[in-house]
């Protein structure tokens, strides 16, 4: 497998679909994976998933508390890390 290009948390579904939308129309295989996964390192789950250049976590944060993200985000961003994608990316929404 090649080195990874992009890693992603994204703070909901919709925003994480969307990500990965936009990285597969610009040519980039990208997978979308639950908070919880992927649970190994250098995306050693699956030969299906091998060519992938990105993958992204669907996560929750912009609707739990900032205790819940101190309490689970370092885990998810720590699985991201674990990549060692050349960037790793925490997509969030502001609405100001």
């Amino acid at each position: 497998m090649s080195q990874l290009l992009l890693s992603y948390y994204g703070d909901d579904l919709t925003g994480s679909t969307d990500a990965m939308e936009a990285l597969n129309l610009a040519g980039e295989c990208t997978a979308l994976f639950p908070p919880a996964g992927p649970p190994r390192p250098k995306f050693a789950l699956c030969p299906l998933w091998a060519h992938s250049q990105a993958i992204g976590l669907a996560g929750t944060s912009c609707s739990e508390t900032p205790a819940w993200m101190d309490q689970h985000l370092p885990t998810a961003l720590g699985r991201l890390a674990a990549q060692q994608a050349a960037v790793c990316h925490y997509k969030v929404r502001l609405d100001l």
